[in-house]
């Protein structure tokens, strides 16, 4: 995550649109000092066309103010120190997003046994989430652990329904590969399956309990944040109805080169 990423979360978290904003739909202009009731910059925002949204709108945030998150307590490295390291080691202990581009070029201490040093971190005037001046404090040796484990307060897990004697459909299919199953899975010109058939045939041997078809869609993981981004499409039947299981059935495969 870098702070283009950052900015696009809290905006879909303040608004919960009804399309996630990501960096295909939803265009990210320079940042500008601009003091406020809780905020210290605005910055414009653009609807990509063709992408679901048109127009632009005005934001207004709070960058972070680096000078704000300087630790005491020396990160450590035992590995020869580079810009990206150290960035890394300072992200880990807080918690943080800060990338190269955020910060003015610097050039880290080259440490052996027994030394330590400090580096300063600038950030940019165009850096999207920071502000002012960090000073990180440097030592040779292993890491402590608590100075890169940065959230100790775990979220709790929860199952992704509500019908507890029953299976969640789209955590049963999420790792499974239906490539080979594609010409099957595809809507046809009436929304259907292709090959009904095949389809459950296939299920039957990968343990998947039965249900009702019903319409389905055809769409790249990239357009449904919830789907496996490790495949490239993703068939979706959204209305199921199934004694076994519960929740949209999502059917992932990837596209092959065409002979």
């Amino acid at each position: 995550m870098d702070s283009g990423d950052k900015i696009r979360e809290l905006i879909n978290l303040a608004n919960d649109p009804p399309k996630l904003f990501t960096t295909r739909n939803l265009r990210l202009d320079v940042p500008v000092p601009d003091a406020g009731d809780g905020w210290n910059t605005k910055m414009e925002v653009e609807g990509i066309p063709g992408r679901g949204y048109y127009g632009t709108e005005e934001i207004y945030y709070k960058r972070i103010p680096l000078e704000l998150v300087e630790r005491s307590t020396p990160l450590r490295s035992i590995a020869p120190l580079t810009p990206q390291l150290v960035l890394d080691l300072f992200n880990g202990a807080t918690g943080l997003y800060i990338t190269l581009e955020d910060v003015e070029p610097f050039t880290p201490p080259q440490l052996e046994d027994g030394d330590s040093g400090q580096v300063d971190i600038v950030a940019v005037p165009l850096s999207m989430g920071f502000t002012g001046t960090a000073t990180i404090l440097l030592e040779y040796g292993k890491a402590w652990l608590d100075t890169v484990v940065s959230v100790r307060v775990l979220p709790v897990l929860k199952h992704p329904i509500v019908v507890l004697n029953r299976m969640s459909t789209r955590m049963l299919t999420w790792g499974m590969d239906f490539t080979s199953l594609r010409d099957a899975i595809r809507p046809d010109s009436k929304g259907d399956y292709s090959n009904w058939d095949a389809l459950q045939a296939a299920c039957v041997e990968l343990n998947i309990p039965t249900w009702m078809k019903n319409k389905i869609t055809d769409q790249p993981t990239s357009a449904v944040p919830d789907s496996n981004q490790l495949f490239d499409r993703v068939v979706i039947q959204a209305s199921v109805s199934s004694e076994g299981m519960d929740g949209k059935v999502y059917l992932h495969y990837n596209n092959l080169e065409e002979v």
